[in-house]
């Protein structure tokens, strides 16, 4: 998938650190382009590809850091389906456009919620004074 400046706004909504950016970068040019697919992959590879780019390597603190990110704040994004080791994972990588249909609020759909309990709300205790 190539990367666009959704992509950009999407890591700046989620606060995505820069070396999380940069992993989802890596990972998404080697997803399919609006495909759900799934993707083994070693960091030391990418560790590799970054030294190439910023001159020096990621940590593995850094690394680990950066899947748990991953995983947690992309909304389904970039799922963490198994790892083998600290530097090989196994991912379920999603296009943005699936996860931005998925987190759309549907308007008029969904029931209104009371934040009281129902239990005690002046109403109900009225129905259950007539009904005794």
């Amino acid at each position: 998938m190539t990367w666009t400046k959704k992509h950009d706004e999407f890591c700046l909504r989620q606060k995505l650190r820069p070396s999380t950016r940069l992993l989802l970068r890596w990972l998404l040019r080697r997803a399919k382009l609006n495909q759900i697919c799934e993707l083994e992959i070693d960091l030391k590879k990418f560790n590799a590809w970054v030294a190439k780019q910023r001159g020096k390597e990621y940590d593995r603190k850094t690394l680990r850091e950066a899947m748990a990110q991953l995983d947690e704040m992309t909304l389904g994004l970039v799922v963490v389906y198994r790892t083998y080791t600290p530097w090989v994972h196994k991912l379920i990588v999603r296009p943005l456009s699936f996860v931005e249909q998925k987190n759309v609020p549907k308007v008029g759909n969904s029931p209104m919620l009371t934040t009281q309990k129902p239990m005690f709300d002046g109403d109900h205790k009225k129905r259950v004074d007539q009904q005794q």
